[in-house]
């Protein structure tokens, strides 16, 4: 499997390479085509089929109710024109409905003054004309569904004969069901009466009186023609006359079949005025986003492009929906939010990966490695979005399935116009940052002073520069040092072998010279190139004949050099590039020489740190590894700690110092040899070693160190034990010349009294460090080193 993958992947980088190669050879055909396919698709929208149906739209397509429906329809149509009874239809059908409530604080319509204004209303519903598209014109009752041949109307209206009776209490409405005594009606209360008070199934009080208007929808004319009409009228009369004020004592409420309808659609309609914000702000974004420092690698208007070609690609796929029979609905608006967010997306992709690229190259090879690195991620992501928009196909909702067979389309587009049209813009892009243009005002951009950064190549040695091979060897090297990504492209490079035989070529129809052999190469050199007014005339050296080029150079442009490290990188890079060229050719930069130190820091450093080593491993080799305290005196240079009794400090200095020049040396020798001919050297450990932790004050340690000296005491003394004999060389008043702070006391053949007060070895007990002399310390610890006890 995971091979199967690699080769995918392989595949598709070889194959966006070769489509960045083409885009970039090509670029404009990549723009041009991807805006005409936009304009052509669009077209569709004047053969769009706008779907807003709650019933079609939200309901499952085979939805058990719609089943039942079916089979009730077969066996007991409903017939509008003449045995239409409410109470058994199937289908909401085109109706029109009020719900009346009182507009003062008495929640009770059971009054003369309401039932006037409600026979009003009724009587205003049923005159009304409706007017057709066509010119013609019909009312309620042209087009009101019937029974045996009478309209449908509202029998609760018919109460107006007995409302006085019922207001003064003189008679009482029986609930749910009451014979009209004057008409003889049966009137069911619950069906127009809405949130009544019934007190011993006698009706007290009606908040509210529901009224409905049915029109005929036998056939489809009826139900999409006059029946959509009349609803429309219906809406807009009540509407009219319930904002006028014509009514006193009621507030009417209205509603229709297709009411639902435009509600939704009128919130789906909402979303319209956030399209204009929404692209302003996402436009705004991405140009701040792709701007950088660098007015010619700046790219806002790419930014910019990367959401144009989102919303070209969503109206292109939305028309080419529409031209294959897709409804569309209102929710598809949300399908523009979501490309533009895949759009800007992907642009930041592929930009990221065109500067990755390097800039050296030319434009069709970036845009190849660009489209080999970015498309690959594109494409995974634009199919993982496909795919996930084609699965909502399969369900049951149809509003689902429009949507996603938009939105599929949507993603579908975009990801092929980004590899086109936007890609063409890209390529644009870069041949304007080629030429060093600015990347607003898309005018001609001087180089920036980079003096400092400019690298020279000198190429000694006496060549024939006539020769074309000497010359292909120069150009190559040349490009060699452009071509890596310390340097600047050939814009900036002041070569003038380069500029003199390009101009030599331009313009050979009218100078007619030739520079085929070495003298008239240098004569033509001197003449048409190397006038005082060039600067070139300072990159040539000739031999005192003035008949030879003895030594040339040219200058090449660092880019992006930030740091010392960066300097280190590219001077050994340059460096290497040089060494490989078969010309003895050298780089330079005056700060070159600075530049050499950052490369000798690391190996200097672990060099002395090495001898370092090595040398003090003299020094320590006969001290026990129980002394860290006298390790840390002798090696600590800057604490200045010293073992000795006397005063270190810095006011004795230069006479420590004047001591040391004369001493240092020779003692240190003489006491090593003493030292290692000593048998305790190798076979006896020291019984001077302090227990626990290291304590440079000696406050945690006072106790150990007096039980210490007072064992030490008695058997240098009660005992008696001379220590064994060591053959010296030097004479026994050294010790007593040397020791210049020391007690008076004699030497008792090698073994030292540890009780002295003020001697230099008086290490028994720890003092505070004090800064002194890094050498003088270095003595003691010798000094010390010597000590043996019995």
């Amino acid at each position: 499997m995971g091979c199967r993958l690699t080769i995918v992947d392989d595949v598709l980088n070889k194959s966006f390479y070769k489509l960045g190669l083409v885009v970039g050879r090509q670029p404009g055909y990549f723009i041009i085509i991807p805006l005409l396919l936009t304009l052509l698709m669009i077209t569709g929208y004047q053969r769009i089929h706008y779907e807003m149906d709650p019933e079609y739209l939200f309901s499952p397509v085979s939805g058990q109710g719609k089943y039942e429906r079916r089979i009730v329809e077969e066996n007991f149509k409903v017939n509008y024109s003449h045995r239409f009874n409410v109470g058994r239809i199937t289908r909401a059908g085109r109706f029109g409905r009020v719900i009346i409530v009182a507009k003062d604080n008495n929640t009770n319509m059971l009054r003369t003054e309401v039932w006037k204004e409600l026979r009003q209303l009724d009587e205003l519903v049923q005159n009304m004309t409706v007017t057709m598209p066509n010119g013609d014109t019909f009312t309620y009752k042209e087009e009101c569904a019937r029974w045996e041949g009478q309209c449908f109307t509202n029998d609760i209206l018919n109460l107006d004969k007995i409302i006085g009776e019922v207001e003064r209490g003189e008679l009482n409405l029986t609930f749910p069901i009451m014979f009209n005594p004057v008409t003889w009606e049966a009137h069911a209360f619950p069906v127009f009466f809405g949130g009544s008070k019934v007190v011993d199934d006698i009706i007290e009080s009606v908040p509210a009186v529901q009224l409905v208007w049915f029109v005929r929808t036998d056939t489809k004319a009826q139900l999409e023609g006059r029946g959509a009409a009349w609803e429309d009228a219906f809406l807009d009369t009540v509407g009219i006359a319930e904002d006028t004020g014509r009514f006193k004592h009621i507030s009417v409420a209205r509603f229709a079949s297709r009411t639902l309808d435009h509600e939704l659609e009128k919130n789906t309609r909402t979303v319209i005025p956030f399209f204009s914000s929404t692209f302003i702000l996402m436009g705004i974004f991405s140009i701040v986003t792709c701007m950088m420092g660098d007015w010619v690698r700046s790219k806002p208007w790419l930014g910019l492009l990367g959401n144009i070609s989102a919303v070209m690609a969503t109206a292109a796929a939305f028309g080419c929906a529409i031209y294959l029979g897709i409804s569309f609905i209102g929710i598809n608006l949300a399908a523009p939010f979501l490309m533009i967010g895949i759009g800007i997306d992907d642009t930041f992709v592929m930009l990221a990966a065109w500067r990755r690229a390097s800039p050296k190259l030319p434009v069709p090879e970036r845009m190849a490695i660009m489209l080999s690195e970015a498309a690959v991620s594109i494409t995974i992501t634009s199919v993982t979005d496909m795919l996930s928009f084609f699965i909502g196909i399969f369900s049951p909702f149809p509003s689902v399935q429009i949507f996603c067979m938009y939105s599929g389309l949507a993603v579908c587009f975009t990801f092929v116009w980004h590899l086109t049209f936007f890609a063409g813009c890209v390529a644009i892009s870069g041949y304007r940052e080629k030429q060093n243009r600015h990347t607003i005002t898309w005018m001609k951009v001087l180089p920036p002073n980079q003096r400092a950064h400019t690298e020279k190549v000198v190429i000694s040695g006496e060549y024939n520069y006539s020769d074309p091979k000497i010359q292909d060897q120069v150009e190559a090297l040349t490009k060699s040092l452009e071509n890596t990504s310390y340097i600047s492209n050939s814009l900036y490079t002041e070569s003038w072998l380069r500029t003199f035989v390009d101009y030599v070529s331009r313009n050979n129809d009218y100078l007619n010279v030739t520079i085929d052999n070495e003298d008239e190469f240098i004569q033509n050199l001197k003449e048409l190139w190397l006038f005082p007014a060039n600067p070139f005339s300072l990159d040539v050296r000739f031999n005192e004949a003035g008949n030879r080029i003895i030594a040339s150079r040219f200058l090449v442009q660092a880019v992006n050099i930030s740091g010392t490290n960066h300097e280190k990188e590219m001077v050994k890079a340059l460096r290497e590039v040089v060494a490989q060229s078969p010309l003895n050719a050298s780089v330079f930069h005056p700060y070159f020489v600075f530049f050499d130190q950052f490369e000798l820091v690391r190996p200097t450093s672990l060099q002395n740190l090495s001898y370092g080593a090595l040398n003090d491993d003299d020094h320590v080799l006969c001290i026990h590894s129980q002394y860290p305290v006298f390790l840390i005196y002798g090696d600590d240079k800057d604490l200045g700690i010293g073992t000795s009794g006397e005063d270190t400090s810095e006011s004795s200095s230069n006479q420590s110092q004047r001591r040391q020049i004369g001493e240092d040396e020779n003692s240190r020798k003489k006491y090593d040899d003493g030292w290692k001919r000593s048998s305790y050297c190798q076979n006896s450990s020291s019984q001077f070693q302090p227990s626990g932790e290291l304590d440079l004050y000696g406050h945690d340690m006072d106790r150990n160190w007096q039980r210490q000296r007072y064992e030490d005491n008695r058997r240098v003394f009660d005992n008696y034990r001379k220590p064994p004999t060591v053959s010296r060389t030097r004479d026994d008043d050294w010790v007593s010349s040397t020791r210049k702070s020391s007690d008076a006391g004699q030497r008792r053949e090698g073994a030292y009294r540890v009780t002295r007060a003020h001697s230099h070895h008086n290490i028994h007990r720890s003092r505070a460090p004090r800064r002194s002399n890094s050498h003088h310390n270095l003595e003691h610890l010798d000094y010390v080193a010597e000590m043996r006890f019995p």
